[in-house]
């Protein structure tokens, strides 16, 4: 997986999905999920936004670069609201063709094709999609 090991932070935070579940997610409405995402973030409506989380969910905002936030529970996600939805992180996710996305041993991750910003979703214990993380963080491209 070359897209892990690009950011540290999206290997450390997908380090705890099962590859098992990459099938299960192509049999889930990821697509529909995908959409949702889409909708709560042109809304910017954080209590939505909580409630598809499964927590503790990672969060790196332009913020708090210095390493990766876990945020315990809703409230803790919605003191970092303007944090999480910023432009660039609305644009990435907009941008998105829910069509096109495919499930992988990571999960479905929705944002720019650089991999920064944009979140990650997959199946949660309790057999529901749910958000694993989020990075509004955007990282400079140059090599």
């Amino acid at each position: 997986n070359s897209a892990d090991s690009d950011s540290p932070r999206q290997a450390e935070a997908n380090a705890e999905i099962p590859g098992s579940r990459a099938a299960s997610l192509e049999e889930s409405d990821y697509k529909g999920f995908a959409e949702q995402i889409q909708h709560i973030f042109s809304q910017r409506d954080i209590e939505a936004l909580a409630q598809l989380c499964a927590y503790p969910v990672y969060v790196t905002t332009e913020a708090n670069t210095e390493g990766l936030d876990v945020v315990a529970d809703a409230a803790g996600l919605k003191a970092q609201k303007d944090d999480i939805f910023t432009d660039a992180m609305l644009q990435a996710v907009a941008g998105v063709d829910p069509n096109r996305l495919t499930p992988s041993q990571a999960g479905i991750f929705v944002g720019s094709e650089s991999g920064s910003p944009g979140l990650f979703f997959s199946l949660a214990e309790d057999g529901y999609l749910k958000i694993m993380g989020i990075n509004a963080e955007v990282l400079s491209q140059q090599e």
